[in-house]
């Protein structure tokens, strides 16, 4: 058997999930409480076993989640509402053989918000609320970034006539700054630009279901446009804010059930842009 080339890597995975729920089951009235928390660790270990020279061969990671959220479900007569705060916290360490100095990055997110689900009048489906989330992001060049975004939704649907639903909808979305791929941090000393502005978007959607007897049929259109979105100058190795992303499309289904089986299919087209022509992969990360 010939020697191990140094193309190879020994690696060893770690993953450690843990997750706390507690919630009432079929819970009525004004306390209908939802408490989760969870911790994520996952680290990979590369040792350089087989005389690696390159930065990008060997390195140990280890990436932590911490998050959770507390809400309660209130309901009325006209519907439900849905109020709560959550959060989380990601701790990025990457150990670097090739380099002096080691990478770090971590993110605090804390948000709250209040969902309404109605029905006013017969027929009438809405779905509306709003999101506040604070964000502070410490990045792998020792810059720390704090924003702050709101984000409403509303979403109606109404029963034209028996078995027909109109339904549409629109949001906002405040996105902040998207954790960035650890993995490039063990090969490369990145920067972030200083006037990075938090990813946002605006979504659309409006469509029309019909259902009769076990037949549903379905067909959507749909808008998205991110703004901000996040990206990599590779020429200078910084992160950056790139063009605006947009994708633009239909969705088709449809699905018939049985008492114990169902059948169903999809189908959707989806263009999407990014600037002034049709997006690559790696435009966005």
């Amino acid at each position: 058997m010939g020697a191990v080339g140094t193309d190879f890597n020994e690696n060893l995975y770690e993953r450690i999930t843990t997750t706390f729920r507690y919630s009432l089951e079929g819970a009525d009235g004004q306390f209908d409480p939802d408490v989760l928390l969870y911790y994520n660790r996952n680290k990979l270990n590369r040792p350089n076993n087989s005389g690696y020279t390159r930065a990008s061969g060997d390195f140990n990671s280890d990436l932590q989640s911490l998050g959770g959220h507390i809400e309660n479900r209130f309901h009325f007569a006209m519907g439900t509402l849905t109020a709560g705060v959550d959060f989380y916290h990601d701790q990025i360490d990457i150990e670097r053989f090739h380099f002096s100095t080691n990478a770090s990055e971590d993110i605090t997110n804390i948000g709250g918000y209040v969902q309404a689900r109605l029905m006013p009048v017969q027929g009438l489906d809405v779905s509306t609320g709003l999101r506040a989330d604070f964000q502070s992001y410490h990045s792998v060049d020792d810059q720390t970034f704090d924003n702050v975004g709101l984000s409403p939704n509303i979403n109606l649907g109404y029963e034209i006539f028996t078995g027909l639903t109109v339904n549409g909808g629109y949001s906002y979305v405040f996105g902040g700054l998207e954790q960035s791929e650890a993995a490039l941090y063990h090969a490369q000393d990145y920067t972030y630009s200083s006037d990075l502005d938090p990813t946002t978007a605006h979504n659309a959607k409006v469509g029309l279901t019909y259902r009769w007897s076990g037949l549903t049929l379905g067909a959507d259109l749909f808008y998205i446009k991110m703004l901000n979105p996040i990206t990599y100058d590779y020429a200078t190795l910084t992160r950056v804010n790139g063009d605006d992303l947009i994708s633009k499309g239909f969705d088709l289904s449809a699905r018939f059930d049985w008492a114990n089986a169902y059948v169903s299919a999809a189908y959707t087209h989806t263009d999407v842009e990014y600037g002034d022509r049709i997006a690559l992969f790696g435009d966005v990360n």
